[in-house]
């Protein structure tokens, strides 16, 4: 019996300890414990001044079950507490109030599981250690004698030490257009959901900053853990994160909007890690203008998971504004996404990002990407970079790493989508691999947008992903679903400007139109221009749409297996100029303009420089019973390798009128400098020997291999397919707002899979 009293004892002490609440008698009352389990806390136990009600307790803290009133009249706007006993608050019951609530203990605040909030205003809690008011009075958590209490608004959070604020699983809400406020030293928040619809979630981490307002930066660490901040509502709230290393796992911030045009989300901190799923969103479903979402990061920013995302977008008319990242370094791994998207009249927003100090990667799988499915114009993709642009590698779905604008036109008004924005990219230097892709398309009736590329050193594009997807820049113009015959939704332009161009391993730069839209043009800036291992340039029409042309201003173009084309279906083949102020060197390789229509013409080539060399070299401007394609050629000198007919330069047609081959000089005198070179031009078989050979007798025989693969298609021989563009994958996950959303993703992913099979759509 003794046993269990002694028991029962020490489970009632530290109950009743746990759940205190003591006033410390700094603000005229004497120091009490106050009765439970549920506490009444009136105006009688502490001091008013103006509209300012204050509250100092030596303890408070408040169990499962209990609750706390605080009382006041009509005139007060704040009550403002603070915990001067030097222990942290433990807070897992209901706190009401009918004013602005604000909880200050500098020892640490730990809300539960229970904890539970019913405030007829806004909730400020902070771990700080003295609140300053506007007109220079300070209210602190340690200096208890004589406190000079203000009458003024608080105007901002003094720390001396950086205790943690801490939320676990609890559920805390403030009024339609309210604010809730969680600033601490450093914040811990697991499960939790906290919601101020309408109105303002702030979440500061102070770290070692002194004086903290919702301008100043700070460098405290802010850790959410599957937990969700909203402030949707008619008109969306903002959610305000400062602090120094951000980590984000799981879990959801949202900022919906609905009739009246809303705010969004505002992030600034020094490291972002958003990961396993975290999803930060900011959509309209009515007819306001969605807020946007600005993340800046001092340091690296970092998404990694295929459920990760930082997306925008629209279903109805409302309008979306811009998702803007200003970071010194920004990875987006593994499927992640930051995109925009309208299913409506509404625009979608623009993406902007700015990398101040390094590099961005998408590696794995990772997207940028803004698309329209109606009458709304997709937005456009801004990227800076100060270093390099890496695009590589696939997700666990075997999607390629992706950067893109796109319409797809829903299938009762496809003729009503909209145009396809803008993608511009400025960087050091550009790498595409392993299926990476750069693309603008479009599969309705408006305009694909252009791709402009400015890169101060190289350009590399290179291989294939796992299932045969290319590298590459791609824009594309597709009706394969409305009247093709009517479609006149044009294929964007790619301009690329750079010191070096590398193409290789089947990568690819294409512009290819299957309506009757034109394609787009491919226009080339570079010193040096490189094509080997099966890359090509590609202009290309499927359909009764003119192919575009290829335009290209380089010093050095050099091809090995490589191929510069423009491809025609039904119509006149596109043109190709190439100034090349060096040489042109072609090493079983094809210049070629091609048509397969009946009476379409074949497309012009017309090339100017120093030199240019044919080593099984094709230039060819074909047709098939329309006139061959002209070809002019300023140089002041060619040179081919035996045999002669493995370097032709033609301009035949099959049934129709051969078109003009035109060789000139800077002399005026063509003819002498046309040069046919040996085949040991260099000794072949000699590259062939092995160190031991050259210790053998002089006589010996020796193989030289010669290659004979450089014999033009044949008239009736199938024209080479287009581009092949990544399948797009449900871009929003779990995080899909709707089936229509789902079902008109998944209808892109079709399409674009179709395309890459290399039909003629």
């Amino acid at each position: 019996m003794s046993r269990f009293l002694i028991f029962f004892s020490i489970v009632f002490f530290s109950y009743s300890l746990y759940a205190e609440i003591v006033l410390d008698g700094s603000l005229g009352t004497s120091k009490a414990t106050l009765s439970g389990p549920d506490y009444t806390i009136g105006e009688e136990l502490g001091r008013q001044n103006g509209n300012n009600l204050f509250h100092s307790f030596n303890k408070f803290n408040i169990n499962s079950h209990e609750s706390v009133t605080f009382l006041s009249p009509d005139s007060i706007n704040n009550i403002i507490s603070r915990v001067t006993g030097g222990t942290s608050s433990n807070i897992d019951g209901l706190i009401r109030s009918n004013a602005n609530l604000y909880l200050l203990n500098p020892s640490g605040i730990i809300f539960g599981e229970n904890a539970q909030l019913d405030i007829q205003g806004s909730f400020h809690a902070s771990t700080a250690d003295y609140l300053k008011f506007k007109d220079g009075h300070i209210f602190d958590a340690h200096n208890l004698d004589n406190p000079i209490l203000s009458i003024a608004p608080v105007e901002s959070f003094g720390f001396l030490s950086n205790s943690t604020l801490s939320v676990n699983n609890s559920d805390l809400s403030v009024p339609v257009g309210e604010s809730l406020s969680l600033i601490g030293g450093n914040l811990q928040i697991d499960g939790a959901y906290l919601n101020a619809a309408s109105g303002r979630i702030n979440l500061i981490g102070a770290g070692s900053v002194e004086k903290v307002n919702l301008q100043s930066p700070t460098n405290g660490s802010i850790s959410l853990n599957n937990s969700t901040l909203n402030t949707s509502g008619d008109k969306s709230g903002t959610i305000f994160i400062r602090g120094g290393n951000f980590k984000m796992r799981g879990g959801l911030l949202d900022a919906s909007t609905d009739t009246i045009d809303g705010e969004g989300i505002d992030i600034e901190v020094d490291e972002l890690l958003i990961a396993d799923g975290g999803a930060i969103l900011a959509d309209t479903v009515g007819t306001g203008k969605s807020g946007g979402i600005i993340v800046k990061v001092k340091g690296t920013a970092t998404l990694d998971g295929e459920e990760t995302v930082v997306y925008a977008e629209s279903l109805t008319s409302g309008e979306i504004s811009d998702i803007v990242f200003e970071v010194g370094e920004l990875n987006i791994i593994n499927g992640s996404l930051i995109g925009t998207g309208t299913y409506g009249s509404g625009n979608a927003g623009n993406i902007i990002i700015k990398v101040t100090d390094g590099s961005l990667q998408l590696l794995d799988g990772a997207q940028i990407n803004t698309l329209t499915f109606d009458s709304g114009d997709s937005g456009n993709i801004n990227i800076v970079v100060k270093d390099s642009l890496k695009l590589a590698g696939e997700d666990s779905r075997n999607i390629g790493s992706l950067i893109s604008v796109s319409t797809e036109g829903i299938d009762e008004h496809p003729e009503h989508v909209g145009n396809a924005g803008i993608i511009t990219i400025i960087a050091d230097s550009l790498s595409i691999a392993d299926g990476g892709q750069i693309t603008s398309g479009t599969f309705g009736s408006d305009d694909g947008g252009k791709i402009l590329i400015k890169i101060t050193e190289n350009i590399e594009l290179s291989g294939v992903d796992t299932e045969g997807f290319p590298s590459g820049i791609f824009a594309s113009s597709n009706a394969d679903y409305i009247d093709s015959e009517t479609q006149l939704g044009k294929s964007g332009n790619i301009l690329l400007e750079t010191r070096i161009l590398n193409i290789t391993d089947e990568a690819k730069v294409s512009a290819i139109t299957d309506g009757a839209g034109a394609g787009g043009n491919i226009e080339i800036k570079a010193q040096n221009m490189f094509l080997s291992n099966y890359g090509n340039i590609t202009a290309a029409a499927n359909f009764t749409g003119r192919a575009g042309s290829l335009i290209l201003n380089v010093d050095k173009l050099q091809l090995e297996h490589g191929f510069l084309k423009t491809i025609a279906e039904q119509t006149d083949g596109g043109n190709i100029f190439i100034n090349a102020n060096k040489y042109i060197h072609l090493t079983n390789s094809d210049i070629s303009t091609s048509v397969k229509a009946d009476n379409g013409s074949g497309g012009n080539i017309n090339l100017k420089s120093e030199f240019i060399i044919q080593n099984y070299g094709r230039i060819i401007a074909r047709a098939f019973e329309g006139s061959g394609g002209n070809i002019n050629i300023t140089t002041s000198g060619i040179y081919k390798f035996i045999p002669t007919l493995a370097s032709p330069i033609d301009a035949s047609s099959k049934f129709g009128l051969n078109g003009i081959v035109e060789i000139s000089s800077p002399d005026g005198d063509a003819n002498k400098n046309i040069v046919n070179l040996s085949t040991d031009a260099f000794d072949a078989s000699n590259q062939l020997k092995t160190p031991c050979n050259t210790r053998l007798a002089e006589n010996l025989s020796s193989f030289t291999i010669i290659a004979s693969e450089g014999v033009p298609n044949g008239f009736n021989d199938l024209l080479p397919s287009g581009p092949m563009l990544q399948p797009m994958p449900n871009i929003l996950g779990n995080w899909s707002q709707s089936l229509v959303q789902k079902n008109a993703t998944n209808t892109v992913a079709k399409k674009l899979r179709k395309l890459a099979s290399g039909c003629i759509l």
